[in-house]
């Protein structure tokens, strides 16, 4: 099967299994007639594990770091780390409130090449909030990979 052909495979297999035709409320207010339900990924084993594995032809050969953003990225970034034997962190969009008090969990990031990683991107504000939260912290990102 070449890889043009798994790709389309793969594309149907996700939009049949997460994507729903039903109304979606946006935090903005807006609302949607359809959306990616990235639990419906993340609840199918072999779907996430396909996902990654294509994901993981996409990631830079100088990577060295990949970022989950809550909520969905982070079960894309779980596999993919196991696809790519990359070291993962785990983003919060606020830093916890309580324990830790933390907005960035999981390997040392301080200099890595990172690689975000997302479930659905519409705008890219939040990949853009969530990079400058990276650089900031020490870890430069040039790159983004999103279901």
């Amino acid at each position: 099967m070449t890889t043009d052909t798994r790709l389309s495979d793969l594309t149907v297999r996700l939009a049949e299994t997460a994507l729903v035709t039903a109304p979606f409320h946006l935090a903005d207010g807006a609302k949607l007639d359809s959306y990616f339900d990235e639990y419906r990924l993340a609840a199918n084993p072999e779907l996430l594990r396909d996902t990654a594995t294509a994901m993981a032809d996409r990631v830079p050969a100088d990577a060295q770091l990949l970022a989950g953003i809550e909520l969905g990225g982070v079960p894309l970034v779980v596999a993919l780390s196991a696809a790519t034997g990359l070291p993962a962190v785990f983003l919060r969009r606020r830093p916890k409130g309580y324990g830790s008090r933390r907005q960035i969990e999981g390997a040392s990031f301080d200099g890595r090449r990172t690689v975000l990683v997302d479930d659905v991107v519409r705008s890219g504000e939040q990949l853009l909030g969530m990079a400058g939260l990276l650089r900031i912290a020490g870890a430069p990102v040039h790159d983004a990979l999103c279901a």
